[in-house]
């Protein structure tokens, strides 16, 4: 309780105030108005009486109020900078704290590259989160690619780090997707402990098992990022807290569009209530074949509508044709730098150009599968326009009309 006119702190069994004398008169703590005794509501604004309010005027700073929590599934990323300790061990705090916070730079800008959010640092660790505060329907995949360009990120620091002859840093990786407790008073200001939950310990406990330069994913990443990223199995790791080792796997590359063919979409239950949009697909294809000019269907949907679904099951209808369907697919992912990435996707699919292939080696693909397409005659300018779109450099000034009827030509 505190005093309606000077403001001091009152017991809450008094009646008077001991430093001005004001009767303790019953008051609404949002507009000071006297209360009749009993009242459940002011009379004067309509808010509600606490419980407190019965008595005197309620310090709303001293009233304890839950923390608001919510469930959601997030992928938790855990980096850790090996040869940390050792560092502190034989060089000058201030070069040991100068070479971390480069290395601390770029993990956090390719984290924030895919929209990743720092929870904290702690020493040589690093927590970022995926999914919180805001989600995307691959937040899974995108934890994996940034911590795959953070293992690249700290390959190019140790070369100048070698070069300006400081010591060097490696870095371990895990990532785990789950279930957590989000503490959403802690979103926007201390990220501190903002997530709990058994994601968050296995990706911890996946990082420890990491050797030096890998990334390390538990089931339920690789489970939903297996067909855009290559795996090796590695034997199941016994976890500290687990009462059974973990099933794990390493992260070795994202995938390039391989023939265009994805993997069925685990066990598929029958598609109900998409009669009139499978048939106005299998209608476009038609008037496609039929009519020789390309037809654009767009499809759209909230996250989990079933937008892959509906497009499997085209693929799946093409598939059992007569007639040869080459399938092909591209993505303009929210994090890509490049303008064309969808029409990237695409050639890189159909000239089978691996995602760690050399420029050089790109090259020679792409210049033999226009080749094999449409002869080296007929395809004068296409290879320079293609390069340009796949980002190999060359692009000599091409205009946008050069760019796109390049790409109609291939």
């Amino acid at each position: 309780m505190i005093c309606r006119s000077c403001g001091a702190p009152l017991d809450p069994s008094a009646r008077f105030c001991q430093s001005c004398g004001t009767p303790a008169e019953p008051s609404c703590s949002s507009c000071g108005a006297t209360l009749q005794p009993g009242a459940r509501f002011c009379a004067s604004c309509g808010a509600a009486v606490a419980d407190a309010g019965a008595t005197g005027q309620t310090d709303s700073a001293s009233v304890p109020r839950a923390a608001a929590a919510e469930r959601k599934v997030a992928s938790i990323l855990f980096a850790d900078l090996v040869g940390f300790t050792s560092l502190n061990e034989t060089t000058d705090p201030e070069l040991v704290q100068a070479v971390v916070a480069r290395a601390f730079e770029r993990l956090s800008a390719e984290a924030a590259r895919y929209e990743g959010t720092i929870e904290k640092f702690a020493g040589d660790a690093m927590l970022a989160i995926f999914g919180v505060p805001v989600i995307h329907e691959d937040d899974a995949e995108r934890a994996v690619r940034a911590a795959l360009e953070m293992q690249a990120a700290m390959l190019e620091l140790a070369v100048e780090l070698r070069d300006e002859g400081r010591p060097e840093l490696a870095l371990r990786v895990g990532v785990e997707t789950g279930e957590v407790l989000v503490d959403l008073g802690r979103v926007e200001v201390d990220r501190d402990r903002m997530v709990t939950g058994d994601a968050v310990n296995t990706a911890a406990r996946l990082q420890q098992a990491a050797q030096p330069g890998e990334v390390v994913v538990g089931s339920t990443t690789y489970a939903v990022t297996r067909d855009v990223v290559e795996y090796q199995e590695l034997p199941a790791v016994p976890l500290k807290g687990k009462s059974m080792p973990v099933a794990a796997w390493r992260a070795v590359a994202v995938k390039a569009r391989r023939g265009g063919r994805r993997a069925p979409l685990g066990i598929e239950a029958p598609l109900i209530g998409r009669d009139e949009e499978i048939a106005l697909l299998k209608e476009t294809v038609r008037r496609t074949a039929v009519e020789g000019r390309p037809h654009l269907v767009t499809v759209l949907g909230s996250a989990g509508v079933g937008k892959s679904r509906l497009t499997w099951e085209l693929e799946k209808y093409l598939d059992g044709l007569p007639e040869t369907y080459v399938w092909r697919k591209g993505r303009c992912l929210a994090y890509a730098q490049a303008s064309f990435s969808a029409f990237a996707d695409v050639v890189r699919a159909d000239a089978k150009i691996l995602q760690d292939d050399a420029p050089e080696a790109a090259e020679a693909k792409l210049e033999a599968r226009v080749t094999e397409l449409a002869g080296a005659a007929s395809s004068e300018g296409v290879p320079a326009a293609l390069r340009a779109i796949l980002g190999l450099g060359g692009s000599g000034g091409l205009a946008r009309d050069e760019l796109f009827d390049a790409w109609r030509r291939y």
